[in-house]
């Protein structure tokens, strides 16, 4: 059949091969852990008691346990700082306890904290069309504020354990908050890595720090059952549906998914 359209059919298989190309470049740029390794560090989010009301997607009342076990059965997009050599918790994190991620998307990311909010359970920022993805990460990273966190929003995210950050012991709850990370991890067989001056942990006197993508290394399975029993708490807590005393957005047809 005659060709009509003036267009080379290998010319646009080419071009569409170089597309697709590029958006899985893309894809691998905003992947946590290729980050992490090409980075040396790893990507933390922090859960503290109380919020910022505005910033949150779960009710300033919900309790430590509630809010990690949100994380894990839920995968809700979260805002995350990451820690490397030569960090310091006690100003480069949120909060002194929380959870270590094994992979996500990095959906934006800011050299300090950019005071995100959540649009739905699964967005919560995004990068501005045409920016340099590569490059605003690498600001987020090498030029973080020496005052605050950088601040990423992560969409999917995994985990591999829980983190207590040994950096922030003068912080005047933080042995109420670590009792609370330790009773959680026991109670759900999870992995904790501490964090102290820029190096990572198995245990709180460990002098032998392991490598960042063992950290990430292993992804937290909830054991069978186990998600829906944290569903079941988190329906009936309402942490989720009480925000809407605080935003128009309605964050409970979340069940529906």
């Amino acid at each position: 059949m005659e060709n009509l359209s003036g267009v080379n059919p290998a010319e646009t298989g080419d071009l569409a091969s170089q597309s697709f190309g590029i958006e899985k470049e893309e894809t691998r740029t905003r992947e946590v852990k290729e980050v992490a390794e090409k980075y040396r560090c790893v990507f933390v989010h922090g859960i503290d008691q109380g919020n910022i009301v505005k910033l949150s997607a779960i009710d300033i009342d919900a309790e430590w346990d509630d809010r990690l076990e949100l994380c894990l059965a839920l995968e809700p997009a979260l805002s995350c700082s990451t820690y490397q050599e030569g960090d310091n918790g006690e100003f480069g994190l949120w909060a002194s306890t929380g959870l270590v991620l094994a992979s996500g998307r990095i959906d934006s990311a800011s050299n300090r904290d950019a005071a995100t909010e959540p649009k739905s359970i699964n967005e919560r920022g995004k990068f501005r069309p045409g920016v340099d993805i590569d490059a605003k990460i690498a600001e987020a990273i090498n030029e973080r504020s020496a005052h605050t966190p950088n601040e990423f929003s992560i969409a999917r995210p995994k985990f591999s354990g829980v983190y207590i950050c040994l950096d922030r012991q003068s912080d005047p709850d933080f042995a109420e908050i670590k009792e609370a990370a330790l009773a959680e991890a026991d109670k759900l067989s999870l992995p904790v890595y501490y964090l102290r001056n820029g190096e990572i942990f198995t245990s709180e006197d460990s002098e032998e720090p392991i490598d960042n993508m063992e950290a990430m290394g292993t992804e937290i399975v909830l054991p069978n059952g186990t998600r829906e029993d944290i569903i079941i708490k988190i329906k009936d807590s309402k942490i989720l549906e009480r925000r809407k005393r605080y935003s128009s957005t309605d964050f409970s047809p979340v069940w529906d998914e």
